[in-house]
């Protein structure tokens, strides 16, 4: 590949970057609550609460994803400068997650092993829940309360299941 003056800009620019989160590393919170975790293997964890709703105690909506490294990073969220880091919102992630680029995970807490995470792949709702099971969601969900509905829903049917099926 030939070195322009326009490809040394941008590794200039990214440069900068990775040096920015770099110094920040292991974690970094950005003005607008976006978070950034780099984890021991070098993956890099991404992730946000839910806009526009109050957290609750023992539930948890975030918007979450975890990227191989801090180029991949770099790349699936196509930031080239601090600044967009700076301004990178929750509101930014919910649009990611809308093209299917983030999950939305619900983490019931306090109750072991309940937690949902949602993704849209191919226009459709894709669940997976703590064991690795994934299933279609066939009722479109859009609001924060729904994606909480459903994963509270969905364990209270495990666990009513099981209590009728161990006797």
């Amino acid at each position: 590949m030939a070195w322009t003056l326009k490809n040394l800009f941008h590794m200039e620019v990214k440069h900068t970057l990775v040096e920015f989160l770099e110094d920040q590393m292991p974690s970094y919170c950005n003005p607008g609550g976006v978070q950034l975790y780099l984890n021991p293997d070098s993956s890099l964890f991404l992730f946000a609460n839910y806009p526009g709703i109050e957290q609750l105690p023992d539930i948890n909506l975030e918007l979450v994803q975890e990227f191989k490294s801090l180029k991949n990073f770099l790349t699936v969220m196509g930031l080239l400068q601090i600044e967009q880091l700076l301004k990178l919102t929750p509101e930014d992630l919910l649009g990611l997650y809308d093209r299917g680029k983030m999950n939305i995970l619900c983490s019931l807490e306090g109750k072991i092993d309940r937690e949902m995470t949602f993704r849209k792949y191919k226009k459709n709702l894709w669940a997976r829940d703590v064991h690795e099971k994934t299933h279609q969601v066939k009722t479109p969900i859009s609001q924060a309360e729904y994606f909480i509905t459903y994963t509270i829903a969905y364990y209270e049917l495990i666990a009513n299941y099981k209590s009728v099926h161990s006797s």
